[in-house]
């Protein structure tokens, strides 16, 4: 059964290193970093860029 997830965050050097741990465990990337801008708080209004790593594995079923 194959797997996916996102892995995200602010900072590029964190999302570099949440990437690299994946990779270790199986993972692989699927395609490039998306980059995208949004609105955090209600009255702050903070615009923040977030990084986002597309990560595939393949998990083998276990059966009894």
């Amino acid at each position: 059964m194959r797997q996916y997830a996102l892995i995200q965050s602010p900072n590029p050097n964190q999302l570099i290193r949440a990437v690299n741990k994946a990779l270790k465990e199986g993972w692989e990337c699927i395609g490039g970093v998306a980059i995208f801008t949004t609105v955090l708080g209600m009255v702050d209004q903070k615009v923040v860029q977030v990084y986002v790593q597309a990560m595939t594995k393949e998990e083998k079923l276990v059966t009894p």
